[in-house]
This record gives C-alpha cells, structure tokens and sequence, in this order.
C-alpha cells in the first residue's frame, strides 16, 4: 500500500527531528517541512487508493490506469525519500558520537532509544525487553543477501567508504571494480574466502582491511592498487596454510604508498620486494627460518618503520640465532620477534625509542633481564622462556618506566625477587603458568602502583598461596588480583582472590569439578 510506504518515512523522519542535532539545525526545519508535506500526502494516497479499488470492481481491471501510474510513482519516490533519510542518519549518528567509525555498547544503544523516546512501552514488559527485541529483528532485517550486494555496487559507484564489517557474507560480486572512486573497504570479521579479480580496477582504494577473515591468498591483481596505504589482515584462527597470515603475491612491490602491511606470508622469491615499500611505517609478516636473516638485512633500511612482528611458519621450536642479523632501524617502538633466540643482541639493547618488546627466549632469564632493563622508554615487557632459570631477580632502578609485565611459561621459576625500586612505575604484572610457583613474590609490596595482578592457569596454586599468612599483608595495595584458568581450547575465564579466599578446601574442590578443572 501506498499510505504504508508513507508512514515508514514518517516515522522516521519524526525520530531524526527528537535527536536535536545542533549542527544540522536548518536541516531540522527542512524536515518538519517535509513531513507535514508528506501527511498530506498520506491522506490523499489513502484515498486514491481505496477510489482505485472501488473503480477497478465497478469497471474492471485496466480502467484506471492513470491512477494507479499516479499512485506507484509516488511510493517509489517515498521509498527514495526513506532512502535519503536513512544516509542522513547514519550520518547524524557519526556527528553524535564524535567521529566515524565509534563503537557502541547495547546498553548505551538502548539507553539512547529510550531517552530520545523511540518506544512506549506498555505495563507488561519493561523498556529494556522492547528495544531488545526491536534490536535483534533489525539485525535480522540487516542480512545481506546477494541481490543486495549487486544492487549496491550497480547503484552507489561514486562511493568512497564501504563499511562491511560483521556482515554476513560471503562474497562480493564481481562488480565492486566497478566502485572506481573507494578509498576504504571493510570486509573486517566476515566470511568472504576469496576476493574477485575485479578488485584490482580500484584503482583509488588507500585501506583495504581483510582482519578476521578465512582468505588464504591476496590476488595478484592486488599489484594495481598504486594508492593502497594500508593492507590489513589476520586470521582468527591459526588453521591458514601460512598460519594466521595471508600469502601476498610476487609483484606487490608496486605497491610503493604503504604504510601498514599486516599478518602476511612472504615466500622467498618474493621477499627482496619489501625494499621498495620504503613508506612502512607498521610490518607484521610470517615467514620461514631460512628467511629471517634476509627480511633483517631488507628491514634496516625501513627509516620510517615503527612497528615490527616476525612468526615464524615453522611449527617447531628452533632457535634462531639473532646476533647475525642485521638490527631494525632506531625508530622502531615495538618489537615482536615470535621465534626462540638463545641470547639477546646487542642491537636490541641500542634500541631507545622501543615502547613495546615481546621476545621468546630460551635459557637464562636474569641474563636477559640484565641487559634489557636498561631500555629507557620501555612501556610493556612480554616475555616467553623456555627453560628458565629457577629464581627471577629484579634489581633496584631496573625498567624505570615500566608499566606492564607478562612473563609467559615460566615453568621451572620457583622464587621471584623484587628489590625495592626495582619497576616503581609498574601497573600491571602477569605471571604463569608457573606451576613451580608455591609462593608470592618476595617484595611484591614494594610494587605501590600495582593495580592488576593476574596467575595465568594458575587457579589451584593462587588458592594455596592464599592460605599463607602473608598474603594479606603482602597484596592488600592491589585493587585487582586475579587466577585464570583454561574454560576452552581458546577461551580463559578467571576468579578474584577475594572469591578464592572465601571457600574452603571442600568448596574450593567442588569449584574444580563444576569448572572440568584439569
């Protein structure tokens, strides 16, 4: 019916007037204008349309053709107006939040709806369950099916952002190539496993962002987007041929304007090609140990390189030997070298700008701390060892400027030293699993700006250490204490200290049967 396409945009031309939007103020009367515009037309067409359907009784089908021509141009213009109205929308809702692309909760989302009085809600069911319901039947609405998807990319070719991240799709159609003046490109979180050939006539595309998607292999055609600034993408899961990076073809090196180049699989014959993105600002690249040493000697020439991420494609636990590469640039400020080394480099020491390290070390761990609590700028410490040694000791004046501490798989480390002074900006310590572990760090409280420690798989070794008569004393300057434990093959859940500190061994037993606890 006619009079129902009406309404669809009265309703939603009455919504957009109650969020009050001051910088649009002139639009708001442009609306209102609209909208008494478009009440008179609902009351026309509601009676041109019951006149349509008396006629076409009386006198038969085909009699009043005019009427109804009339009649359907009309509501396919409603329809074009609802359309408008939704863009001017979604871009209200970008001017409300700050900038584009702002995250919201389901809570402030419904906070929102029934503050600007989007609902009335009756006796029997509270606000809350009536937004929550209209919620889930948008979505439900929101599936994207094919025809759409051709539709947009047939109707909308001067588009320049194209956000379809968590749709739920599997594909684009072959006529996004089409879409000649995008510059940005989501397909973040979908299910699309391959990309269409005609992706490389985007000739304009600056970000092309494929993170948490089931590709396996960019096209070669990808070589064609000159422009591309930042090329982004990871798996969720690490099943991928090259893990959880994306193979990239031979012939990217054309692709001289990018900035950020992530989680991608470089095989040999293509490595060298890396020295002509001389713009790299951020590099995450899976690759295998015979070329570790090449992408050093290629990377200490990237003068603009900030950010730094090695895996290695082996499953293996090889130890690569880090002092015969070549040393990243001074103005790295993260590091993440995913491969075992037996000692840290010297380069890695005159590395002053690093804000972030994440190393995997095998053997002596106060060696390694030795040398690297010297780093003046470091925020955020990740460190992973095998074969570690028996006691940790940290020295007064080490890591001034610490804030973060993750020491991973400890699993020989049986007594942790921290002398007063040692990490005094410290925020936040992660320990574990450290099975080994039977006590609190000895001077822990001399950490005074500790908020969070964290047991990583260490739920019935915190509860015993809870037991000591120490433990009060020692920890009662930590906001938060937590013990996780494994729920899933990918998921940890946790409990407070304060929760473990109220069962008794009966209960704290019951807990572990009721968690699977293994």
């Amino acid at each position: 019916m006619a009079e129902a396409a009406v309404n669809s945009v009265i309703r939603t031309l009455s919504g957009l007037l109650l969020q009050e939007i001051q910088l649009l103020g002139s639009v708001k009367q442009g609306i209102e204008n609209i909208t008494r515009e478009l009440e008179s037309i609902k009351s026309l067409l509601k009676d041109a349309d019951k006149r349509a359907a008396q006629e076409e009784e009386e006198e038969g089908a085909g009699s009043n053709e005019g009427v109804k021509t009339w009649v359907k141009q009309l509501k396919e213009e409603a329809f074009q107006i609802e359309d408008v109205m939704d863009m001017y929308t979604m871009k209200v809702a970008r001017l409300s939040c700050g900038k584009e692309g702002y995250e919201i909760t389901f809570g402030k989302l419904t906070g929102f709806w029934m503050v600007e009085g989007f609902f009335q809600c009756n006796n029997h069911l509270p606000c809350e369950y009536a937004v929550e319901e209209y919620l889930k039947e948008l979505i439900d609405r929101s599936k994207l099916p094919e025809s759409f998807m051709i539709t947009l990319v047939r109707k909308f070719k001067l588009l320049k952002i194209l956000e379809l991240e968590d749709a739920p799709i599997n594909s684009l159609p072959d006529g996004v190539g089409k879409l000649f003046h995008l510059h940005y490109l989501s397909l973040k979180n979908t299910n699309v496993k391959e990309l269409p050939k005609s992706m490389g006539m985007l000739l304009n595309l600056e970000t092309l962002d494929l993170k948490w998607t089931p590709l396996f292999e960019f096209l070669v055609e990808i070589k064609h987007l000159k422009k591309l600034q930042n090329l982004i993408f990871r798996r969720l899961d690490f099943k991928g041929p090259s893990l959880d990076a994306v193979k990239i073809q031979v012939g990217f090196g054309t692709l001289r304007r990018l900035q950020r180049l992530l989680s991608v699989h470089i095989n040999s014959e293509a490595l060298n090609e890396l020295m002509m993105l001389t713009q790299l600002r951020r590099l995450s690249i899976n690759l295998t140990p015979r070329d570790v040493k090449n992408l050093f000697g290629i990377v200490k020439n990237m003068k603009n390189l900030e950010r730094l991420s090695v895996l290695r494609l082996t499953s293996g636990e090889e130890i690569v030997d880090s002092e015969s590469v070549d040393s990243p640039p001074q103005c790295l400020e993260q590091l993440d070298l995913a491969m075992y080394i037996k000692k840290v480099s010297v380069w890695i020491c005159k590395l002053e700008n690093l804000v972030r390290l994440q190393l995997k070390l095998v053997g002596s761990t106060n060696d390694s701390m030795r040398v690297l609590q010297a780093l003046p700028n470091l925020l955020v410490f990740i460190l992973i060892v095998r074969d570690c040694d028996e006691e940790l000791h940290l020295i007064e004046s080490w890591f001034p400027k610490l804030q973060q501490l993750r020491l991973h798989n400890f699993t020989k480390l049986k007594w942790m030293i921290i002398e007063k002074g040692a990490m005094p900006s410290l925020t936040e310590l992660l320990i574990g699993p450290s099975p080994s572990l039977k006590e609190i760090s000895i001077g822990i409280e001399h950490l005074r700006n500790l908020k969070i420690l964290m047991f990583h798989i260490m739920l019935k070794d915190v509860f015993y250490m809870i037991k000591n008569d120490n433990w009060e004393k020692l920890t009662n300057h930590i906001p938060q204490i937590h013990a996780s434990f494994r729920q899933t093959i990918k998921k940890y859940n946790f409990f407070t200290s304060t929760y473990l500190s109220s069962l008794s061994a009966e209960d704290f037993e019951k807990l572990l049967k009721d968690i699977e606890y293994k």
